[in-house]
């Protein structure tokens, strides 16, 4: 149900502290000709708010975790330009459109658009009540040619500003605008508490909604156990996707191949095929789809607000076969593999994601190296879980061993993290995750659920093995239904790659790692002594097979780099490095080159 009045509110914008959604930027023209534009009233829509507790408590006796975590719920809406809004002109002949939609009690607003065409010289600008949020300018790059279909990131606050600038020479009859969603979002928006201060229109609950469910036991995606896997981690990704009952967040991977290079460069994505029940292989099902990067706090306290840059669609790559209906026991392969369909921007830092798909990669890890796992739990920011043991198995407990299970040791797992990866002692990736549960008892004040939060923290993982779902046969021998034809286009054979820069900048196909190079891996093929080191001169000992730059990074237990030192050519031979200046004490010695990196523990006790 909606309601259109004449609102008496004025278009409240003040200012803006950055773009997120990727977009022309810009300011809209009630900011820059705001003397000669009167926006003392428009057209507002109202749209009932969902009952949100009454899904809490649908939610609350559903044990079935192997779908999408909701982070909002939808509204049907019945808004286009220009029945809804206002249009005014200006002296030269261009034109402002304004309108509002406002959701009472609502902690963010998204739109779903059935149609969306913007001609040249038109641009749209949404922003939130008090103007501290703006996304914009979208144009007719933002146009999908195919669908006509579009999707904006959730706005902040219960009242959104929608408008449209149109230059004089735009046949408005060419502008298409229409909004049938409308999400009410209760989750996966930290990001946006920064627009809400000041904010008169602060609601009871608002708070909740904007601080993460999982930060009262997770570990932050930048503390020490994180340390040598910035691949990993920049790889990382959530994303947004209109199920049946609302929007739902997964986690997922950006992943490498080996025919990318710098003239070719194709986005990949990696996720769990049951984190879309629809089963589609269609690419209109994913033209909407939210794909939300660098969602992360950049201190390993939390203190600050996180981040997140946001891009829009996918195209349908390869997915293993999903009945949502059946046994979760008898799920086998876990994988669905999409193609994002705008340019990420370079300066986002993004990483596509090495991987070994070897089968018979060594199950048990001695400190400093893990296993470890990105993820998005609870939809929340990014942050990462830690073993050191695990073992090939199915679900079931019999039959093909189809996952690597595991007790996690450090952090938890949680609905939302359905879909990320899992990766080696060298950072590739090595499995997705599938299905959790809890085996042993939750640590104190880490059981999400009895602070009243709706996520579960769980401390046992399955992950769909990469080597099982490579040449995945189970539905068929079609190319999209598994993986090996895209992430080994060139039919190289390798069993593992290394990762590169999201532009493939530092790509120079095949991107063979460190792992193929070498006798065995990187921590294979270099040794340290003395350890511990009393004389402040440690011994370095190298046997790589082809030669490489080198980085070494002496690591703290905080997490803070104490030296760093290059070596511009390493293959074999013996090294030495000075650490007299360093304080005693443990600490991690890393080595790194384009393709892989290794850990050593070092103590010195001088």
């Amino acid at each position: 149900m909606k309601k259109i009045v004449l609102c008496c509110t004025a278009f409240f914008i003040l200012n803006s502290e950055g773009f997120a959604q990727r977009s022309e930027a810009g300011l809209p023209l009630s900011i820059t000709e705001s003397a000669i534009i009167n926006t003392k009233a428009t057209t507002c829509t109202y749209i009932d708010n969902p009952d949100w507790n009454q899904y809490l408590v649908k939610e609350k006796n559903d044990t079935n975790f192997t779908k999408p975590y909701l982070v909002a719920l939808t509204a049907n809406a019945n808004f286009s330009f220009p029945q809804s809004g206002t249009l005014k002109s200006l002296p030269d002949g261009r034109k402002v459109w304004q309108a509002q939609i406002v959701v009472d009690g609502a902690p963010a607003i998204g739109f779903y658009y059935d149609k969306f065409h913007l001609p040249a010289g038109v641009k749209l600008f949404l922003s939130n009540y008090n103007g501290k949020q703006i996304l914009g300018a979208y144009t007719q790059k933002n146009n999908n040619a195919t669908t006509h279909r579009f999707a904006n990131e959730a706005v902040q606050g219960q009242l959104v500003n929608i408008e449209l600038d149109i230059d004089a020479n735009v046949n408005i009859n060419d502008i298409m605008l229409s909004i049938n969603k409308v999400a009410v979002y209760h989750r996966g928006i930290e990001n946006l508490k920064r627009y809400a201060i000041g904010d008169m229109q602060l609601i009871d609950g608002i708070d909740d909604a904007l601080n993460g469910a999982s930060s009262v036991c997770m570990i932050n995606s930048v503390c020490p156990p994180g340390v040598g896997y910035d691949s990993s981690r920049l790889a990382t990704l959530e994303y947004l996707s209109v199920t049946e009952e609302g929007v739902g967040g997964c986690s997922g991977t950006m992943i490498n191949n080996t025919g990318n290079s710098t003239e070719s460069c194709t986005q990949y994505m990696l996720t769990a095929t049951h984190c879309d029940p629809s089963n589609s292989t269609a690419n209109s099902h994913f033209d909407q789809f939210i794909f939300r990067y660098n969602f992360e706090h950049s201190n390993c306290e939390g203190s600050d607000i996180p981040n997140a840059n946001t891009l829009l669609g996918a195209t349908f790559v390869a997915r293993a076969d999903y009945d949502a209906s059946a046994s979760i026991n008898t799920l086998k392969g876990d994988f669905l593999l999409l193609k994002i369909n705008d340019q990420i921007p370079a300066s986002w830092n993004v990483v596509f994601s090495g991987w070994n798909r070897d089968a018979n990669i060594p199950t048990s890890l001695t400190e400093p190296e893990k296993f470890i796992g990105f993820h998005h739990p609870a939809t929340d920011n990014k942050k990462l879980m830690v073993t050191h043991d695990m073992e090939a198995t199915s679900i079931s407990g019999s039959g093909a061993k189809t996952h690597w299970g595991m007790m996690v040791e450090e952090g938890y797992i949680a609905q939302g993290s359905s879909g990320s990866g899992l990766f080696n002692a060298n950072g590739k990736l090595i499995g997705i995750a599938s299905v959790a549960g809890n085996l042993g008892s939750t640590a104190p004040g880490c059981d999400i659920s009895e602070q009243g939060m709706e996520a579960q923290a769980m401390d046992f993982v399955f992950y769909s093995r990469l080597s099982y779902d490579w040449d995945y046969s189970l539905d068929g021998n079609d190319a999209s239904r598994k993986l090996k034809p895209w992430l080994d286009p060139t039919n190289s054979g390798i069993t593992t790659l290394g990762s590169v820069n999201s532009d493939c900048s530092n790509a120079n196909p095949p991107v063979v790692s460190v792992e193929n190079l070498n006798h065995d891996d990187l921590n294979g093929s270099l040794s340290i002594y003395p350890n511990p080191v009393s004389n402040g001169i440690v011994e370095m000992i190298f046997n790589l097979k082809n030669e490489t730059p080198l980085t070494i990074s002496v690591v703290d237990i905080n997490g803070k780099i104490v030296h760093s030192s290059k070596i511009a050519s390493v293959k074999t031979g013996q090294y030495q490095l000075n650490v007299s200046n360093i304080p005693n004490g443990i600490y991690l010695l890393k080595f790194q080159t384009a393709n892989s990196t290794a850990s050593k523990k070092l103590i010195i006790a001088k």
